[in-house]
Order: structure tokens, then sequence, then C-alpha cells
């Protein structure tokens, strides 16, 4: 039997916009507790921004947008935690009118920017899920966290705490927080079409020094 594809898509577009206005949300809040190592009480943080809320079950997501952007500025990368989704691009600008040395030594994705600054770009594609720590090889302050996950139903706080996550089809997944210097948390979750839940976390961060070696494992030259 020979089917007309023509036909079939006004038919599969109808199916694609059901499934969208049936699709489940989540929401919440995150709120993150703190202490450093010598210290005995937890005490809530000043913020709750930088929390990934993701959900995990769900098919790998192969949409292609735009490449985001990870400046680096006046000797810091423009975001602490930056999630995204396998298979995108990420440009690195320097903003700086001094080099830096954009680099990475985690399993995720290994990679050395080299010396570069404005109006030198240079673009890196991340096809492993898996966290990626990236440091400058020249001031030891620049740290990010670049969180590449399979699909992008996720959610990155701000002060408040506060997430959504839309369009979720109708399932059993896992409900997931990833804070830097914890563990991840995560909870088992049941969608409905049409849902709406809510989700809140309390998150405990023991907040450790965040020194850290050079790229040829020896300490940072004082500037």
């Amino acid at each position: 039997m020979m089917f007309n594809l023509k036909s079939l898509l006004p038919c599969i577009a109808s199916m694609l916009i059901t499934a969208t206005l049936f699709a489940g949300e989540i929401n919440g809040k995150i709120t993150i507790w703190e202490r450093t190592s010598n210290e005995e009480d937890w005490r809530l943080a000043p913020s709750n921004e930088n929390a990934v809320v993701f959900i995990t079950g769900l098919e790998e997501s192969s949409t292609k947008k735009k490449p985001l952007h990870h400046d680096q500025v006046n000797k810091t990368f423009s975001q602490r935690v930056l999630p995204l989704t396998k298979g995108d691009t990420v440009v690195f600008r320097n903003q700086d009118p001094f080099n830096h040395n954009v680099f990475s030594l985690s399993k995720a994705k290994k990679f050395d920017l080299g010396l570069f600054k404005a109006p030198v770009e240079k673009s890196i594609v991340f096809d492993k899920p898996g966290l990626v720590k990236i440091f400058c090889n020249i001031h030891p302050q620049m740290i990010s966290n670049l969180l590449v996950l399979k699909n992008n139903k996720y959610a990155l706080t701000k002060t408040d705490g506060n997430y959504r996550i839309t369009g979720i089809p109708a399932g059993n997944y896992k409900l997931r927080v990833w804070v830097e210097g914890t563990k991840l948390t995560s909870k088992k979750i049941t969608t409905a079409p049409n849902s709406q839940e809510t989700h809140n976390f309390e998150i405990q961060v023991l907040r450790l020094p965040s020194s850290h070696l050079n790229k040829y494992g020896k300490p940072y030259k004082k500037n």
C-alpha cells in the first residue's frame, strides 16, 4: 500500500498540536541551606539561584537551536551555571581587553581554547551528557559549570528559587535537582494530560573552598 506523505502531514501536525495542548506542567521552589566545613549550623543561603531542575526518562532532544553565548567579562564567566541540551553549541566570547584561556578537564568534554581575546570567538559542541566544569588558565577565580542534559525539559532558578517546566508529555519520570557542591536530588513523578504539579525541594550545600589547580595540575601564579 502506498501512502501519500502530503495527505498525512495535516494529521501529523494535528497530533503534535494535541500533544502540546495536553502536556503537563511542573513548578515549585528550590530553597538552599548552606554552611561551611567548620560550621555546625545550617543557614538559609542569601540566594536560591543557579539550581538546575530537570527531568529524566524522556526521549533525547535533537532540536537544533541558536548557539548559546558564554562570555568572559571582568575576569569572570557571564554565568556560574549554564544548563544546555546535548548537541548544543556554546560560543565563548572574550569581552575583556586581555587574554583568557578557557579549558576543561571534565570527562564529559575535555577542551582547551588556548589564549584569545576580543574580537576572537571560539565555539564548542557539547555532544555528551554530563557536568563540564570550566576554568581560565590565567585567572583562578574564573569558574563555571555547564550541565549538559539529554532533553530540553529543564529550568534554571533565579534568586527567588522558583522554577517552571512546561510541555511535559504524560508519563512516569524522575525530577532531579542539581546545585553546585551537592549530589543530585531526585524524586519519582507521574504527569497526566493538562496536569499542573508543584514539587518543592530543600537542598543542603556544604560550601567548599573554590581553589583549584591550573590545566597543568599546578597552582596558579600570583598576578
